[in-house]
């Protein structure tokens, strides 16, 4: 019983999903949206936009030349790995190093 209470208690603190998040998936799902509009709510997001400009550089994706600004990381990832990028950095705070688990 005292392992349910914990449970349902941390239930009550969880953050909420960035609105950054919650804005940048609305418009990508929009089948209109321009690169600019994305970029221009990302860009005031800090861990949003390193997230995303450290994914459009990495090795797995291969880029040819450095990836300086988010309208060129937008353009370059394109949709669905920019919705991935952006998902990794909203629940990333949930696993934290040192954060305490359902079973202590």
């Amino acid at each position: 019983m005292k392992a349910i209470k914990r449970i349902l208690k941390s239930i009550e603190t969880i953050p909420a999903f960035p609105a950054t998040g919650n804005k940048v998936a609305q418009l990508l799902n929009r089948p209109d949206y321009s690169v600019m509009q994305v970029a221009n709510v990302i860009k005031y997001d800090p861990s949003i936009t390193a997230n995303i400009l450290k994914m459009a550089n990495s090795a797995y994706f291969g880029a040819q030349h450095k990836i300086s600004s988010i309208n060129d990381a937008v353009m370059y990832l394109g949709q669905k790995n920019l919705l991935r990028a952006i998902q990794t950095a909203g629940v990333s705070k949930f696993y934290k190093k040192g954060a305490s688990g359902y079973f202590d």
